[in-house]
């Protein structure tokens, strides 16, 4: 008995481990685990799929505004009751190299800074310069206001 036991506890067991269940059983013996083939070798792991990414962006450069152009008209307009701020502003632009500068008060509304108009692109540079040299901060595409040349408005907050 001794003997017997142990053996069929040895027999059942290696009976039971290689037995596939019933035929058309959802046993899950019978199905090899994702990563094993049904001789229970390892399979090779797939590729994995690359998500797909998105492609670069390279932001375009910001064009570089036209050149200035010292020969363009540039009309400064005095809003304050300060006598001679528009002349003040014209000799800087003048000494600057600008050479078709004139003078004359504002009658519009006064804008809340001063400000230097232009007409189209092409103005541009010419009004940053205006800008730059003058001490303005704002500088405003305007057919209206910038018809026949680049203007300067200047009021209260300009610094002579």
């Amino acid at each position: 008995m001794l003997v017997v036991f142990p053996a069929l506890a040895y027999g059942g067991i290696t009976f039971l481990s290689e037995w596939e269940g019933l035929p058309g059983g959802n046993d899950a013996a019978q199905t090899p685990a994702p990563d094993e083939t049904d001789d229970g070798t390892a399979e090779e792991p797939e590729d994995e799929v690359a998500e797909p990414t998105e492609p670069e962006v390279t932001p375009e450069p910001t064009p570089e505004p036209p050149p200035a152009d010292l020969a363009r008209t540039v009309e400064v307009l005095n809003a304050t009751t300060t006598s001679g701020l528009a002349g003040g502003a014209r000799d800087r632009l003048e000494d600057a190299g600008f050479t078709a500068v004139t003078t004359a008060n504002w009658s519009g509304t006064d804008p809340p800074t001063s400000v230097v108009y232009y007409t189209t692109a092409a103005d541009l540079g010419t009004a940053e310069l205006i800008a730059s040299t003058l001490g303005i901060g704002t500088v405003q595409e305007s057919a209206e206001i910038a018809a026949e040349a680049v203007t300067v408005v200047l009021v209260g907050d300009y610094v002579a």
